[in-house]
């Protein structure tokens, strides 16, 4: 997988989703990471992932 990937996962999920939903369509938590860094994914709190163009 990758980290494109890890953004396409959350995009399936309505732009925003929890880590183990995410997780469960194969992609490692470790891609979650690297997504995050690069600023592609955002962790609003823990175990919670969003995309950058997910409304409030």
């Amino acid at each position: 997988m990758t980290v494109e990937s890890a953004v396409a996962a959350v995009d399936l999920l309505g732009g925003i989703g929890r880590t183990r939903d995410i997780v469960a369509q194969g992609v490692p938590k470790s891609d979650l990471g690297r997504a995050r860094g690069e600023g592609l994914l955002l962790r609003p709190r823990v175990g919670v992932y969003a995309t950058p163009s997910t409304p409030p």
